[in-house]
């Protein structure tokens, strides 16, 4: 939570970019140069923590800008 009181949420799109290029999980790893349990995590919405050097490879490799691997919503916060 903010100082606001909203609710930050970070998801990733990269299952979409990667369906849209017809690459498999395994062609992204390849083509990032990371480990396999890196990107999976990330292609399935499951890291919490991700190096910007992980974001940056993951962009080149799919040819995108961060945007739109990365969707970003708030919400406010419930006073219950």
């Amino acid at each position: 939570m903010n100082e606001n009181g909203n609710i930050c949420t970070v998801k990733f799109s990269v299952a979409e970019r990667l369906k849209e290029r017809g690459m498999s999980t395994q062609d992204l790893v390849n083509a990032a140069g990371s480990t396999y349990p890196t990107i999976l995590g990330i292609v399935q919405n499951r890291s919490t923590q991700v190096r910007l050097e992980t974001i940056a490879k993951i962009c080149l490799a799919l040819d995108v800008g961060i945007s739109e691997i990365i969707d970003v919503s708030y919400r406010r916060a419930s006073n219950d």
